[in-house]
């Protein structure tokens, strides 16, 4: 869950950056409280028992959130920001991956903000806190990457200093479990699993926290017993169901015994079928000989503001209708809370209409027209991903790609076009509709040129596939396909 309310990536670069990117505060409860949008009502309705969490800012309380969540009966899964670990002044990729004394401070601000209550006397644990993860994707975001030596000494080191912040408030009672979220990449240097995605990760991990001198760390608490008491292992996948048991799970059965393990991210763009995948999925975690306990569907919100592919990802876009506004943090300016708008998955080209060779449609010095669409993006690699993105762009009615760089225009191809050697040029046509089924208005997600498996299909022959998240809800036995009425129509949203 991490609803940023801006419409596009240009948006971001406008003078109008977004200053924080936590949307758990009082600020934010135009999104997720029942006074405004209601998100985290939305995602109960989905079936839904729990929510990830991105973005924490120590500063903002969290209270006013986890209340709600509990209302709603989600638990919630939380995590330390990147800030401590990599974008603060002195941070611990500048103390030789020793993260201590960062993540004390921190966490232990987390700690006064909204994780702990009173309860008798006695500083408790907020009930809906059911996960902390140390930090998302250390074996990619530390450089050089995958060298287990050093995430390693970061994550024992951060799961200390947790557990040092728990004593100084003399925490009782229940206790949320710990986690470190790794990506789904193969780790080259790790000491075993080399070559199958996450595992290396794992397993150095949890040998480190065996024995922390490993990895170059003396720990004040035992490591190794909290370890075993509190923690639980994850990872992020985009993978289909139908790889993902063969490439981690079973393995993992064979060589972690004992330690359960969640999906935190997952959800896979490619499979057309959103609904046989999440069932697939599910049947594996409603296992009791397996050791998945569940996942987190990724995720909640398009996020316009990253783009490319990205966009592959999102239940709900942001439509036309604005249902009130807020800030981010105290000083900031106010945003829009945009109607959402639910999604259809996206529908994969493996062609692209009306496109010409060493002709140029768009050329380099365009002239923009206030009134006529404009736009070049560079780093383009191929000039299918080209057509791709101006497919995406409803305002876009022409493209020229020359090497690495996209040019777009919302005028009409010309009718004598200037030849230019190595070029590519191309108009959209017309756009297929995307099908989303019955209950949802209107084309609703863009069409990303990925790997095709699907050819350009017509509307007679298109497969129909419900939304997102009507598939999700009816994977997980939601009520969600009653509500439609309270979102937005499906709009044309400008994704670049």
């Amino acid at each position: 869950y991490a609803p940023s309310p801006l419409r596009s990536k240009r948006q971001s670069l406008a003078g109008h950056p977004m200053p924080d990117d936590d949307f758990t505060s009082n600020y934010t409860s135009m999104l997720w409280g029942p006074e405004g949008r209601g998100d985290l009502s939305i995602i109960r309705s989905l079936g839904a028992n729990a929510v990830r969490l991105y973005g924490n800012d120590v500063a903002f309380d969290k209270t006013g959130f986890l209340n709600e969540a509990l209302l709603q009966g989600l638990s919630v899964i939380a995590g330390i920001s990147d800030y401590p670990y990599l974008q603060m002044p002195g941070n611990c990729a500048h103390t030789d991956f020793n993260c201590y004394s960062q993540v004390f401070d921190s966490y232990r601000t987390n700690l006064e903000h909204g994780f702990l209550v009173e309860e008798g006397g006695f500083k408790v644990y907020h009930p809906a806190l059911l996960t902390i993860i140390l930090m998302n994707e250390p074996d990619l975001k530390f450089q050089p990457p995958m060298r287990p030596q050093n995430f390693c000494r970061a994550l024992v080191s951060a799961f200390d200093a947790l557990l040092d912040a728990e004593k100084e408030f003399d925490v009782v009672g229940a206790k949320p479990n710990i986690t470190a979220t790794f990506s789904f990449g193969v780790c080259p240097w790790c000491t075993r699993f080399q070559s199958l995605p996450g595992l290396g990760q794992l397993d150095d991990l949890r040998s480190a926290m065996q024995d922390p001198r490993s990895v170059g760390y003396t720990a004040r608490n035992d490591l190794w017993q909290a370890y075993q008491a509190r923690f639980e292992n994850s990872v992020n996948t985009a993978n289909p169901a139908e790889s993902l048991h063969s490439l981690f799970l079973k393995p993992y059965q064979e060589n972690f015994q004992g330690m359960p393990v969640f999906i935190a991210e997952y959800h896979s763009p490619s499979a057309q079928d959103q609904q046989a995948d999440l069932e697939a999925m599910l049947r594996m975690a409603n296992d009791e000989s397996t050791l998945l306990k569940g996942f987190s569907f990724f995720e909640f919100q398009a996020r316009y503001d990253k783009g490319g592919a990205e966009l592959g990802f999102g239940m709900f876009g942001l439509g036309e209708q604005p249902l009130g506004e807020f800030t981010l943090t105290p000083t900031s300016w106010n945003y829009t809370a945009w109607c959402l708008t639910p999604l259809a998955a996206p529908r994969h080209l493996s062609s692209c209409p009306q496109i010409t060779g060493d002709v140029e449609y768009v050329p380099a010095n365009q002239k923009f027209d206030p009134h006529t669409w404009g736009y070049d993006e560079a780093n383009v690699a191929r000039p299918e991903v080209c057509c791709g993105r101006c497919l995406e762009l409803p305002v876009c009615n022409s493209w020229t790609w020359v090497p690495n760089t996209c040019r777009m225009s919302g005028s009409q191809p010309p009718k004598s076009p200037v030849s230019l050697q190595g070029a590519v040029s191309g108009s959209p046509g017309e756009r297929p509709r995307i099908l989303p089924g019955d209950g949802a208005g209107g084309a609703s997600r863009a069409m990303l040129l990925m790997p095709g498996i699907l050819d350009l299909l017509s509307e007679e022959k298109a497969p129909r596939y419900p939304p997102v998240p009507e598939a999700v809800s009816a994977a997980f036995g939601g009520s969600f396909p009653e509500a439609w009425t309270s979102f937005c129509p499906a709009t044309a949203i400008q994704y670049l």
